[in-house]
């Protein structure tokens, strides 16, 4: 098993606006993971039976290894994974600024976010990037998940939205040269000496990481598909619009993961290292690559809604697919709404904090509420 774990990760990420992957899904029968992903899925979807604890915590292991050994062999891979300076993580976020319809705000506010969080930006970001942050990440999470106490259904999400990701940028045609790491007989990680603090700090970043991926890999998922336009295949229209759905779900459950400690623990350990950053603090409105999956749903559902009008003549299939989308938008406010409720309460968030004392839940039930309208427009009228 790698010693990476609970070593503050950081992570590599795309400036500029597109991910340079092949989102049609390719076949993963020659990958490493393949087979471990499989189990996992049969133990969390199981519809006869409760799910074994030990057995999911096995073969959360196993997978875990088996991607440790493709990082090693994708990091050698990456051509620009070196840590970038202030100045160089200002210098390209001023082109992927234009994908969010030039927001006024400084250019520190995201720089912020990406340097508590670990996150590097490269311009020239390539398909090898890509495969080796995504399986470092996704190696780290799995292998901490034997620690945490999820709902089977986020455990499931962030599953299902990793092996999406995986299986369009690391499955290979023919035999793989990837070779899996030995695999661990025993659903016990070995022990490291690292203080609590460290625990709760590398959850909360690694959370973030993953978080990232999803919703790049959601946005170019919407992107592809409004590329379809205008005489695209409903079908593979309605694919793309499903894949963006379940890596948005994966946003959602990286955030339970993310949050998976006490509220002391919350209280006590992250906020004040996010206060720390700057006075007030920062937000998830200044998460950049969340900005983006934000700007590029409402974008995605205008051109469609330009080409095919009323809800009535959009073909059967996309817009069944828009309704499963916008729901799940929906869902993923509520369930940060109960993530803020469990962490902080009725107190305002950290940048409401030296304002008006609004509650941060309340904030986010207006968000969601406001997401329902987009349900108005393929369903009809929403209360």
């Amino acid at each position: 098993m790698s010693q990476l774990t609970h070593q503050l990760p950081n992570i590599l990420l795309p400036a500029s606006s597109d991910l340079p992957v092949d989102i049609k899904q390719k076949d993963a029968g020659a990958a490493a993971f393949s087979e471990e992903f499989r189990k996992l899925h049969g133990l969390l979807g199981d519809k006869e039976q409760l799910p074994d604890v030990d057995s999911i915590r096995v073969e959360l292991t196993h997978a875990a290894s088996s991607l440790y050994g493709m990082a090693e062999t994708a990091a050698a891979q990456t051509t620009s994974a070196q840590t970038m300076s202030k100045e160089d993580l200002s210098r390209n976020l001023r082109e992927a600024l234009g994908d969010i319809d030039r927001e006024r705000r400084r250019l520190d506010d995201f720089v912020i976010y990406d340097k508590y969080f670990g996150v590097a930006r490269s311009a020239s970001y390539t398909r090898d990037d890509f495969a080796a942050n995504l399986t470092k990440t996704v190696a780290r999470l799995l292998d901490d998940l034997t620690h945490t106490l999820l709902n089977i259904d986020d455990l499931a999400a962030i599953v299902r939205s990793a092996d999406v990701m995986l299986r369009s940028c690391c499955a290979g045609d023919g035999d793989t040269s990837l070779e899996s790491a030995p695999l661990v007989a025993t659903a016990n990680v070995p022990s490291h000496a690292h203080p609590r603090e460290t625990d709760t700090a590398y959850r909360w970043r690694l959370g973030h990481h993953f978080f990232a991926l999803c919703a790049e890999f959601s946005r170019h998922c919407l992107i592809a598909a409004a590329n379809r336009l205008p005489d695209g295949s409903p079908h593979e229209m309605a694919d793309l619009i499903d894949l963006a759905r379940l890596t948005l779900r994966g946003t959602t459950a990286a955030m339970w993961y993310a949050t998976n400690m006490s509220q002391a623990a919350y209280m006590g350990t992250i906020r004040p290292s996010m206060e720390a950053v700057q006075i007030g603090g920062f937000s998830g409105t200044q998460n950049l690559d969340y900005e983006r999956l934000k700007k590029t749903r409402e974008s995605t559902i205008k051109k469609f809604c330009q080409r095919y009008g009323t809800k009535d003549d959009f073909q059967f299939e996309v817009r069944e697919a828009f309704v499963a989308h916008c729901e799940a938008e929906v869902q993923d406010l509520e369930h940060h709404t109960l993530i803020a409720a469990s962490k902080v309460s009725m107190n305002p968030s950290l940048l409401q904090g030296s304002g008006a004392a609004f509650p941060a839940v309340e904030m986010l039930r207006l968000m969601a509420h406001g997401r329902r309208g987009d349900l108005a427009i393929f369903l009809g009228s929403v209360e």
